[in-house]
């Protein structure tokens, strides 16, 4: 079996809800520039964020406060191979 790659931080971008080109896609808001390059980056290296693939509610999501803000800018990500070993993540 080959290693299970896990890549996980705090990006600061906003990847958004919105399904289009991108095969993997947010669980909430809009996107942002940083956004379309976490995505950019998920897809060219055949990487899943896991942590927007199960349902929650927004509460569950966000990572993000400030003033009247609430965002989800933390994120967990894994090869597409292995997105089947991970059962859960916020």
């Amino acid at each position: 079996m080959e290693d299970v790659i896990i890549v996980a931080g705090d990006l600061n971008g906003h990847v958004g809800a919105t399904k289009d080109v991108y095969s993997c896609h947010g669980a909430m808001g809009s996107r942002n520039a940083d956004g379309e390059r976490i995505l950019g980056y998920a897809e060219s290296h055949n990487l899943t964020i896991v942590n927007t693939v199960f349902r929650k509610c927004d509460s569950h999501l966000i990572s993000f406060y400030s003033g009247s803000t609430r965002t989800q800018i933390d994120f967990v990500l894994v090869k597409d191979r292995d997105r089947s070993l991970v059962t859960d993540a916020k």
